[in-house]
Order: structure tokens, then C-alpha cells, then sequence
């Protein structure tokens, strides 16, 4: 069950720290966007939008919002460097699928290249800070939102519960449980520890099916150009069907407590 506390001055800081963070990461980002810098980067922007999307309307400024629609372009286009990062780590020691491999670290150089050219581009954008009176809208868009995103869980679990090949549904559940994480992390104090680490529990596992339904549909074809991949799919999907067994277990005990 949520428990909801009164935003306050602190809701404030916590965005100029979420947006704070995100502008650091993009600085590791240029300086190495290697895979932790990739992944870290893309956490960051997450997070900072879900503090930004509690702000009302009215009381946004232009330019906050043209910096955090620029990051979410920037997260976007940083969605096929992750993808070839997980994809690289899966092939990882796999003799047979060092082909492959060189063909993810030629096609990740290629989309780093671009993306470069876009994080210059957002390093000389001036870093916003909010000035807030009132926190009263705050909290009731935070109300809204985190309760809005429990029900849109509870309704995918029963949707995707049991049916193995339900992968968009999983996905949208994996979003939805990202969200909400996040929101629930900006209340003050332990409110939420618990379901904090519940949700985070589910998105490790939502995450891990996620990757490997990419790997699968990817690898799947590039196999008539790469053959030695077979062996890999076939083994990932047997993993998938295993780790599917233990969400929907998951599953089961969280739908009514989230």
C-alpha cells in the first residue's frame, strides 16, 4: 500500500539533485561512453524526468522543459547502444559467436559516433533550477500518478500471468514498475523502503526477460548470416521459459500488495 507524505522545500532539492546528476552523467558519458556510463546515463534521465513530470504545467519553465525534452531525445537515441551492450555481454566467451560479436561492437561505434555529436550538443545547455512557492499540486500529481501506475501493474500481471509468450505486456509492465520505483524513491523519509524494494526486485526481474527477449528476436535473425548463433538462441530461450516460471511466481504474491 502507498503511503503518501506532504511534499515540501525538499521535493525542490531533490529535482536540482536529479537534474544535477544527469548533467554529470553526461560529462562520464563524453568522457567514456562505455557501457556503465551508458546505462548510469539513461537511469539518470529517468529519473529526472519522473521528478520533472510532477511539477504542474503552469509552473514549468521554458527552458527546464526544452533540457528535459533534450535528455529524453539523448535517452532515445542511446536505446541501440544499450541494446548492443547487453547483446555483447550475453556473446561474451563464446568462441563461436566472435563474428557476431564484432558485428554488435561495429554497430555500437556507429550509433556512439551519432550520439556523440548530440551529448556536445546538450553539455553547453544551461542547467535549470525551479523555483517552487507551493507543493500542494505536487503532491496531489504524485497521488495521482503512483496510483494510476499500480492499478496499469495489477491489470498487466492478470494480463500477462501464466502466458509465456505475453511480451509486450511485459515490457509495459517493466516501464510502468520503473516509474512508479521512481516515483516512490522521491518521498521523504523510509515511507516506501518496502515496496521501493519490491518494485526494484520486479524490474530486475522484468529487465532480465526483457533483454533476453531483444537478444532472441535479434539473434533469431542474423542467423542465416551467422549460424553459430543457434545453439546461443536455443539456450536463451530455455533460460527465458525458467526465469518466465519464477515472474509469474513473483507475480502471484506482489498483485495485491504493490
Amino acid at each position: 500500500m502507498i503511503r503518501i507524505r506532504k511534499f515540501d522545500h525538499q521535493f525542490t532539492e531533490m529535482l536540482h539533485c536529479r537534474t544535477n546528476l544527469s548533467v554529470q552523467r553526461l560529462n562520464n558519458y563524453l568522457a567514456d561512453p562505455g557501457p556503465d556510463n551508458v546505462h548510469d546515463m539513461r537511469t539518470s534521465i529517468r529519473r529526472l524526468v519522473s521528478a520533472y513530470g510532477l511539477v504542474p504545467k503552469t509552473l514549468r519553465k521554458k527552458k527546464a522543459t526544452r533540457f528535459v525534452c533534450q535528455y529524453v531525445k539523448f535517452f532515445k537515441i542511446n536505446g541501440p547502444i544499450r541494446d548492443c551492450d547487453i547483446m555483447l555481454e550475453k556473446v561474451a566467451g563464446h568462441n563461436s559467436a566472435k563474428s557476431f560479436a564484432q558485428y554488435l561492437s561495429e554497430r555500437r561505434k556507429r550509433c556512439v559516433y551519432g550520439a556523440l555529436d548530440v551529448a556536445v550538443s546538450l553539455s553547453v545547455l544551461p542547467t535549470p533550477r525551479l523555483t517552487l512557492d507551493s507543493y500542494d499540486a505536487i503532491t496531489s500529481r504524485f497521488q495521482k500518478n503512483s496510483l494510476r501506475l499500480v492499478s496499469e501493474i495489477q491489470a498487466l500481471v492478470f494480463q500477462a500471468m501464466g502466458d509465456i509468450r505475453a511480451q509486450n505486456k511485459l515490457h509495459c509492465m517493466r516501464i510502468a514498475v520503473k516509474k512508479l520505483r521512481y516515483l516512490m524513491e522521491m518521498q521523504p523519509g523510509n515511507y516506501n523502503d518496502q515496496m521501493v524494494s519490491r518494485l526494484k526486485n520486479l524490474q530486475n526481474m522484468l529487465g532480465r526477460i526483457h533483454d533476453s527477449d531483444m537478444f532472441v528476436d535479434f539473434a533469431s535473425k542474423k542467423m542465416k548470416r551467422y549460424p553459430a548463433l543457434e545453439p546461443l538462441v536455443n539456450h536463451e530461450k530455455d533460460w527465458r521459459r525458467s526465469e518466465f516460471e519464477r515472474l509469474s511466481s513473483v507475480l502471484g504474491r506482489y498483485s495485491g500488495s504493490l
